[in-house]
């Protein structure tokens, strides 16, 4: 047989957890034709790899880049990680359903994450077709999203849904399933997420029972409700019958800080009842979302422009600043779990001296409230930006990270200015940092927790192994010197040590250099 190409001479760590070896890797027509000592196999390509390893391309399973095929040039911050593929539509947010009537509140809510999207789409099949007219660089696992559901049907009001609106979300989320997406996303410290209560996502996660996709979940709190709110998930994913899984597991705030341990054994407790629930971390003590969502829920109603009148009314801002000094029950407040001093922009549209900067530095330099500072930023920015927000310790990502039922995800937002490090270091980070100078879990489980693993809870089951059969997603990386780069400081920073990366069997990383091919696919259920 005469192959595409054969990466010659490395070693593989083949992504099942097994220790590396010695052999060659064979790729024809896109897919892994034969892994072994092939000697002098005949290739239209040999690329010689002595002393690297050979491993399958990241899966990543916390995704936010659903606009980033859509652009010219896509911002190769996680193809030059590794991430051959994208589990998109986190955190209850998805660019679909879009119904005619509730159309333009989702594309006000998604104006700040996802860009200029050309909105050509209702359904979820069609925002697929799009995607793939559009050509992504990475595979996309797409999810469908809580929030885009109940936009459709409901809007943002902050109430129950009535039995019709029940039924078109659970008939949109049964489309979107029929369409080929891999899960259902749920966030529910965002709008209109928080306006939901258990019933209602029990309802939704039925939906999926029998088809082996997952309910995953931004819970309703990892800071003062850290216990109850993932209790929560795992209880909708008991009496849906479906699985679970946990995003970005984190014990958020000072008073949480030691918790780890509670939250895992939470965890164990569901699998102790038949729940097949898992989770994700990122490799950081810092989070980040929209700067919306620093504001209480009851701001929030009716969707982002209402949201923007209210601030600069003098009693809903005095309303926000008692909320902040008192707190609201089950309300996930991010500022208190971090500080002002901690909270940083990490995106802006019209203001670039604001970028990089805390909350605490504004309010200092304009002479107001932290509060105030806040609102003024939303309102400059039409409630755009994205922060970063430092409130984990370093103890309990390093105690998530070691337990088997994690994998790796980044949850990045994928944006310029001062991103979150996640979005260009989270994979090698967690190579070098974590695996290799740490020692605190074997380089082959690490790279378990980012292929194999990931392949296996979304279904993808023709990724994340180095065997004859499965997609040429391929990975090439310096064991000895492979690092993230990625500060807080200087985030747009690409890691070393990663000379290659293969999509489908074509280079979309070559010698360190991002090639812009788009040879990634649409992996639909």
């Amino acid at each position: 047989m005469m192959f595409d190409l054969v990466l010659r001479g490395g070693r593989v760590i083949d992504g099942a957890g097994n220790s590396d070896f010695a052999a060659d890797v064979a790729i024809k027509g896109g897919t892994i034709t034969a892994v072994g000592q092939l000697g002098d196999t005949e290739a239209r390509e040999t690329v010689d790899i002595p002393g690297l390893t050979v491993c399958p391309g990241f899966i990543d399973p916390h995704c936010h880049s659903d606009a980033l095929p859509f652009a010219d040039d896509p911002l190769p911050a996680k193809i030059l990680q590794g991430v051959t593929t994208e589990v998109n539509g986190n955190c209850g947010s998805t660019a679909y359903p879009v119904v005619a009537e509730t159309g333009h509140l989702l594309r006000e809510q998604h104006a700040g994450i996802f860009g200029d999207l050309p909105w050509d789409w209702s359904r979820a099949g069609e925002y697929f077709a799009s995607l793939e007219r559009a050509g992504p660089v990475s595979n996309i696992a797409p999810l469908v999203g809580h929030g885009a559901l109940r936009v459709a049907a409901m809007g943002f009001e902050n109430r129950a849904p009535t039995s019709d609106e029940l039924a078109m979300m659970q008939r949109l989320l049964s489309e979107s399933l029929e369409d080929g997406a891999v899960g259902l996303s749920s966030g529910l410290i965002y709008a209109p997420g928080f306006y939901s209560k258990t019933p209602e996502l029990i309802a939704l996660a039925e939906v999926l029972r029998g088809t082996g996709r997952p309910y995953c979940s931004h819970v309703r709190g990892e800071t003062a409700t850290l216990l109850n709110a993932h209790a929560e998930a795992i209880e909708i994913g008991e009496r849906a019958a479906v699985p679970v899984q946990l995003s970005h597991l984190k014990a958020a705030g000072k008073q949480n800080h030691g918790r780890a341990d509670e939250l895992l054994r939470l965890i164990e407790g569901g699998r102790e009842r038949g729940v097949e629930v898992t989770g994700d971390q990122y490799p950081y003590d810092a989070g980040s979302t929209r700067m919306a969502a620093l504001l209480p829920p009851w701001s929030q109603e009716g969707g982002r422009e209402l949201l923007l009148e209210r601030l600069t009314v003098a009693a809903d801002r005095e309303r926000i600043k008692r909320d902040f000094a008192e707190g609201i029950p089950g309300w996930e407040n991010l500022a208190a779990a971090g500080g002002w001093e901690n909270v940083r922009i990490s995106s802006v549209d019209q203001s670039p001296g604001y970028l990089g900067k805390t909350i605490q530095q504004i309010a200092d330099e304009k002479g107001v409230d932290p509060v105030d500072a806040l609102c003024d930023v939303l309102l400059e920015e039409r409630g755009q930006p994205t922060i970063v927000v430092r409130m984990m310790d370093e103890a309990d990502v390093r105690t998530i990270m070691r337990h088997p039922l994690v994998m790796i995800g980044s949850d990045a937002i994928v944006t310029r200015g001062k991103p979150h490090p996640r979005t260009w270091g989270t994979y090698p980070r967690v190579l070098g940092r974590y695996a290799r100078d740490a020692g605190l879990i074997p380089l082959p489980e690490a790279v378990r927790k980012m292929t194999s693993y990931p392949a296996q809870k979304f279904g993808l089951l023709d990724r994340g192994l180095v065997r004859p059969g499965m997609a040429a997603d391929l990975v090439v990386f310096d064991a000895a010197t492979v690092l993230d780069r990625a500060t807080p400081e200087d985030p747009e920073q690409p890691p070393i040590g990663m000379p290659h990366v293969l999509v489908n069997g074509t280079f979309a990383v070559r010698d360190g250099r991002y090639t812009r091919a788009r040879a990634g696919k649409v992996l639909r259920a």
